[in-house]
């Protein structure tokens, strides 16, 4: 699923800042492109994160990360029974947060993602432009102007790198 994520990422970041880009679609298609890539990656590592403690006999499993690896593991296998009415109500960036723990806890790294630095202040501006596109009031709230596209790319490479990073444990503490 990553690379197939990331794949979108990278034509659609390459269509919408080519010269011949004249309207928004290509630039909305790539935002929406971009949050794929950066939901599907975090659902992912929440649910291998439930996975592996679930099969280390961990019975101490929050219920959102729990429910989040039934949703994704188990969804194309119809004898699992799971809260299927459960919804994750965090907020989308203590999701990410999360995220982040669970995957280098699942890989044996320690990791702490940084919130006090420019970058995830434009990450969350950059939430801000997917939230306005995937729940518009208005037609001025699909305009993704070339200044969002910037925001939203750099957001989503630092996002793909601070992945690496806690998978890799290359910071052991970002504060």
């Amino acid at each position: 699923m990553y690379g197939i994520l990331w794949s979108d990422v990278i034509e659609t970041g390459d269509k919408a800042k080519s010269s011949t880009c004249e309207t928004d679609i290509e630039r909305r298609t790539c935002t929406r492109a971009c949050f794929a890539f950066i939901e599907g990656v975090s659902i992912g590592a929440e649910a291998l994160s439930s996975f592996g403690r679930l099969l280390r006999g961990d019975k101490d499993i929050p219920k959102g990360n729990l429910s989040t690896m039934l949703n994704t593991t188990l969804r194309r296998r119809p004898e699992y029974r799971y809260d299927a009415n459960y919804k994750d109500r965090r907020e989308f960036s203590k999701r990410i947060k999360d995220s982040f723990k669970a995957v280098s806890g699942a890989v044996g790294q320690s990791f702490d993602l940084s919130t006090q630095n420019k970058e995830w202040a434009d990450f969350l501006n950059s939430v801000k432009v997917r939230d306005r596109l995937m729940h518009p009031h208005c037609a001025e709230d699909l305009i993704v102007n070339n200044l969002d596209l910037a925001l939203v790319l750099r957001s989503t490479a630092w996002f793909h790198n601070m992945f690496s990073d806690a998978v890799l444990g290359k910071e052991k503490k970002l504060v």
